[in-house]
């Protein structure tokens, strides 16, 4: 039987590392705030799907492939800024008109939620590089199949319980009824943030 009593350390690491306030916070946030409430959670199962996807994408050797092949992150890295400064003007807009939806009007139903979320996380595949260095120092150096699937599922179980707990809570009643009295403001703020974190991914180094 494998021994994975190493999961313990790592998903302390991972899950202070969730937390952390960045473009998928503030997405799975504004899903709460301008979608139904299953609509929300879709957008948190699109991120934790994404943390799984650069997590399987570190086993297999993807951060490896970007050091060898620099112009391939450098592609991935400006096409994700893109993404992101696109999602952070259209919840400007949205702002700036009055309407009380960005992005999610451009791709309406529970879905599009997802999609969101998904595309949000796969947009910085300095995640790669994260979860190559997680690995390096909390994982054994040989992961047996079982103790891969348990690290994979271990880092979508707790990426989607904190977006869903974020959805969740953004969701409540009290929160739509502040949000309702703040939104035009408080878009903006979320659309300048993430066209901080786009602009910072396009430009920052590896």
């Amino acid at each position: 039987m494998s021994d994975c009593s190493f999961l313990w350390g790592f998903g302390l690491v991972w899950a202070l590392a969730v937390i952390l306030p960045g473009p998928n916070f503030l997405v799975a946030a504004r899903g709460g705030l301008t979608a139904t409430r299953g609509r929300a959670l879709l957008t948190a199962l699109g991120i934790a799907t994404g943390s799984v996807t650069w997590a399987a994408s570190a086993m297999v050797g993807l951060h490896a492939l970007f050091l060898a092949f620099a112009w391939l992150y450098g592609a991935v890295k400006i096409l994700g800024g893109l993404y992101l400064l696109y999602v952070g003007v259209t919840v400007i807009r949205s702002a700036l008109a009055g309407e009380a939806r960005g992005p999610e009007a451009a791709d309406p139903g529970r879905s599009g939620g997802y999609r969101i979320g998904l595309l949000t996380n796969l947009s910085n595949p300095k995640s790669a590089a994260f979860f190559g260095s997680m690995f390096l120092t909390l994982l054994p150096p040989q992961l047996s199949p079982v103790q891969a699937v348990a690290t994979l599922a271990l880092v979508f179980a707790i990426s989607l319980s904190w977006y869903s707990l974020v959805a969740v809570g953004f969701s409540l009643g009290f929160m739509h009824r502040a949000y309702q009295r703040i939104r035009r403001p408080l878009s903006a703020c979320i659309g300048s943030l993430m066209l901080f974190f786009g602009m910072r991914l396009i430009f920052a180094e590896k």
